[in-house]
């Protein structure tokens, strides 16, 4: 599961918006919405290291701890 906490501390740090991120890893706006909202629980591993590389982290450090 990703952190969506993480992704936006981020994006905040970067000072980079969904949509940016959204076209930097080419997905739609509305994909994008869906994942920051929760309702993708489980994303594709490929889409999880292409949002770590936009945003300069690991894959790691977008892991949700339980």
């Amino acid at each position: 599961m990703l952190s969506i906490r993480r992704i936006n501390e981020r994006l905040k740090e970067k000072e980079m918006t969904e949509y940016r991120l959204a076209k930097k890893i080419n997905v739609s706006t509305g994909h994008m919405t869906k994942l920051m909202t929760g309702n993708i629980k489980d994303p594709r591993f490929e889409l999880v290291c292409k949002i770590a590389d936009a945003l300069d982290i690991t894959v790691d450090e977008l892991r949700k701890k339980d």
